[in-house]
């Protein structure tokens, strides 16, 4: 049996500005820069083999904190990259949806009908996360891993793992915070998870971004 510790990279400053990512980048914020901190803490007694990470600037920041000092290696995959969203990136959330009000509506209530403009669909993504799955982390079976990726393709993995990939049901259960964590362990070739988003490693309450006023009370 081993683990996997799956992570979002910290806050970043187009997160507080409510900016689309995706495969453009942002370093992280203030508070990003202590969420990561805030986990290294958590993380520091851990038995953590190997590191793989998106190649996106905030992921490796990120990374780069989670690790600090200890001797572990950083593998850059590219499958853990976000989810690609072509001229939405970069631009206020509000003006995606302004501009493109059938899209958006379908990309966060109904992933299983979003078509995007140049980017990529959430079937391609899912593609993506179930050849990181089958094929890159079989690799490092045996060893502790610890994943820094994204929010909407952490949301996919653990979506193939949980339901086989049905993208209808993309956005149910725990949203995925900055620098949440999220643990699984494999046995048997079996990924089972232990919990999904958690943030009790939280030192300060989220303040702006992409939550609503519920979602931020409940941290």
């Amino acid at each position: 049996m081993y683990k996997l510790f799956l992570t979002r990279h910290g806050e970043t400053i187009w997160n507080t500005e409510r900016r689309m990512q995706g495969h453009n980048n942002s370093p992280l914020s203030e508070l990003g820069i202590k969420q990561a901190n805030w986990l290294f803490d958590r993380l520091k007694d851990e038995n953590i083999d190997v590191v793989l990470s998106s190649p996106l600037g905030r992921a490796l920041q990120t990374a780069d904190v989670l690790i600090s000092n200890r001797a572990i290696e950083i593998v850059i995959v590219d499958e853990l990259k976000e989810i690609n969203l072509g001229c939405w990136e970069g631009c206020r959330s509000e003006v995606v949806e302004r501009d493109f009000p059938h899209e958006y509506y379908c990309f966060w209530n109904e992933p299983h009908n979003y078509v995007p403009i140049d980017g990529e669909s959430f079937e391609e993504l899912k593609k993506r996360a179930k050849y990181f799955l089958h094929t890159i982390l079989p690799k490092y079976k045996e060893k502790n891993v610890l994943i820094v990726a994204h929010a909407v393709v952490i949301k996919v993995l653990l979506n193939v793992i949980e339901t086989k990939g049905e993208i209808s049901r993309l956005w149910e259960g725990t949203p995925i915070f900055p620098t949440s964590l999220s643990t699984l362990k494999v046995k048997n070739d079996k990924i089972q998870i232990d919990c999904i988003g958690d943030t009790s490693h939280y030192k300060e309450k989220l303040k702006s971004g992409w939550f609503s006023e519920e979602e931020l009370d409940q941290k």
